[in-house]
């Protein structure tokens, strides 16, 4: 079995002065396959401290990587974010180990096995300067997130809605979408999650409304700049 694994990158700023940062979590499937595959997660650098988005707990030898990070980034994170109702992931491990509150779609609601501190509607304001754009995506409450960077890179967090294209550290041999890119999530995944695939694309059209430069999906690689892409032409090819 392949082991436990979580690799890290400075997205935007610097090792010394992150801006934003993820980190990629390998778990290999249990003898039930009920968990398995590459989980990823955000911290964004803030005036009043770290904001973490799906928030997953990192592998052992990776711990203190991170923890300099968010060290580098001002400290313990003074919020958890969730895309949809299935990224609760280590939030509340983070909440009873530091306090970290969890903001959460109000739309998921009955389905987050926690309790969320804060819900949150359509076009919030949220924690770190993030804003909340509701979409009637495969699982209750998917939400995209919007945050310009302090440098002014606009960044659009798209949680399991539009994905990326596989890691190169990825360790599993038949895993597909090598090509770096963004690819629609399918439909059907949850019983109140969207069960039409062409009320998803419509739904998630409204992106096209906003400006961004880089998108960071919670499976796959980010996609746009600085890696010299178009988010915004290749999700509208998509929605085609």
């Amino acid at each position: 079995m392949e082991p436990h694994r979580t690799w890290i990158a400075v997205e935007l700023g610097t090792e010394a002065r992150p801006a934003l940062v993820r980190w990629a979590t390998f778990y290999p499937r249990d003898e039930q396959k009920t968990r398995g595959g590459i989980y990823v997660a955000y911290a964004l650098a803030t005036d009043q401290g770290p904001v973490v988005v799906d928030p997953c707990r990192p592998a052992a030898h990776a711990d203190q990587v991170l923890r300099d990070r968010l060290r580098a980034m001002g400290g313990v994170p003074i919020a958890s974010v969730l895309t949809n109702d299935m990224h609760e992931r280590d939030a509340y491990a983070l909440r009873r180990t530091y306090g970290v509150p969890v903001w959460a779609s109000a739309a998921g609601v009955p389905d987050y096995d926690g309790t969320p501190d804060r819900l949150f509607e359509d076009g919030a304001a949220l924690p770190g300067g993030l804003r909340a754009i509701t979409i009637e995506g495969p699982f209750p409450g998917d939400t995209c997130l919007l945050w310009t960077a302090p440098e002014g890179t606009r960044v659009l967090f798209t949680g399991d809605m539009v994905m990326g294209g596989a890691f190169d550290e990825d360790p599993r041999v038949d895993v597909t979408l090598r090509e770096p890119g963004l690819y629609l999530h399918g439909v059907n995944s949850h019983p109140r999650g969207s069960k039409d695939m062409a009320a998803f694309k419509a739904s998630l059209r409204r992106l096209l409304d906003e400006e961004f430069d880089l998108v960071c999906p919670a499976h796959g690689r980010p996609y746009g700049r600085p890696y010299g892409a178009n988010p915004k032409a290749a999700l509208a090819r998509l929605l085609e």
